[in-house]
């Protein structure tokens, strides 16, 4: 078998079909199975499995359960299963959409030896609709990843991942504790070869309120996060710290402005600022490294937020601190006519912007 795909479900019974039907509407010139942990779903999921194991008996093969085993180990038995050279996997929420997906990734990982890993874009989008679908990687996202990009950038996304059977045979314990096993597990595997990106967008992932991860904000799971980098760190017996740490960095100051932009939009003035200083305010006493970082990245959102309802108030008070935490943004066009329009008003701002414009600025 050159292929196992590797899908694991808990109560998906609204998407698991669109799921299995993506793995089936593959085009290959070799032979692969679809290796199915169904974490014994209180809902209708485990019946429309069986149906495709009855329908598709030579690719679907659903894996029986007694019990609920929880995501790792309902994770680590579905691998345990696969008897493919290459796994590639798919939660049951998520869907590919390139048939070509499992052709193109077997083709990266056959001519390239000293990768691991393939992974690729993905479309991100919300269920309910509430907000713009986007892409996972951006567009200077890096060929070739090594342990430590790995530790520092969460740019693999899992329903877009294939790797080599068999180079990770034993889960450590502390790979149970943590919140998340998708990181973890791509750690693992870096210690072996490099992971290769294939710049297409061949998968969706999909947010919905039955998510592991949008069950709650990702402020909420920052301190999990930042658990989950500790023991990681000790794992790899510190010898990666100073990448750790950034890694912890990065995901602080993404997270606190995500949060902060996501929460802002529907806010006046006087609950604004408050949402700002309680945000800093967790963020840094749970990474106290990055204060002065942290507010120059929160008073920029905060300062455009402000220009945008022109909440003139609060763009001085939030101009006077970025000149303080991050006077470089001041060289954007966009930052220094929002901040003289509101030291001087809007007739001195068109007056500065005329002469920005004569000056070639």
């Amino acid at each position: 078998m050159k292929v196992s795909v590797a899908m694991i479900t808990y109560n998906h019974e609204e998407f698991i079909a669109q799921a299995v039907e993506s793995a089936l509407m593959q085009e290959t010139d070799f032979d692969y199975e679809i290796v199915i942990g169904e974490d014994c779903s209180t809902d209708g999921t485990g019946e429309i499995l069986k149906t495709y194991q009855k329908v598709h008996p030579d690719k679907v093969r659903v894996l029986p359960r007694e019990r609920n085993l929880g995501i790792h180990r309902n994770f680590v038995d579905t691998l345990g299963s696969c008897t493919g050279k290459y796994v590639a996997l798919l939660e049951g929420d998520d869907y590919w959409i390139s048939p070509h997906k499992l052709q193109k990734q077997v083709d990266f990982l056959d001519n390239h030896p000293e990768c691991v890993l393939s992974f690729h874009n993905v479309k991100q989008f919300y269920q309910d609709g509430s907000r713009e679908a986007m892409l996972r990687n951006s567009i200077d996202q890096k060929a070739i990843l090594s342990l430590e990009d790995v530790l520092v950038d969460h740019s693999i996304t899992t329903c877009s991942v294939m790797f080599r059977n068999g180079l990770v045979t034993e889960l450590p314990p502390w790979f149970y504790t943590l919140p998340v096993g998708d990181w973890p597990f791509w750690i693992l595997l870096a210690q072996h070869g490099n992971l290769g990106y294939i710049n297409e967008v061949m998968a969706s992932y999909r947010r919905h309120p039955g998510g592991l991860y949008s069950s709650k904000t990702c402020l909420e799971w920052l301190p999990r996060i930042l658990e989950t980098y500790d023991v990681v760190d000790r794992a790899l017996s510190y010898k990666y710290h100073s990448y750790v740490e950034e890694g912890k960095t990065r995901w602080t100051q993404a997270t606190a402005q995500q949060y902060f932009a996501e929460v802002v939009k529907s806010m006046g003035p006087a609950e604004a600022a408050q949402a700002f200083a309680s945000v800093f305010d967790q963020c840094t006493e749970w990474n106290p490294s990055l204060r002065k970082q942290l507010l120059g990245k929160l008073c920029a959102t905060y300062f455009f937020h402000a220009a945008a309802v022109e909440d003139y108030a609060t763009v001085r008070k939030s101009s006077l601190m970025l000149a303080r935490y991050a006077p470089f943004r001041f060289k954007e066009r966009r930052v220094l006519s929002r901040a003289v329009k509101a030291l001087m008003g809007p007739h001195m701002a068109n007056w500065v912007r005329k002469a920005m414009r004569w000056a070639g600025l």
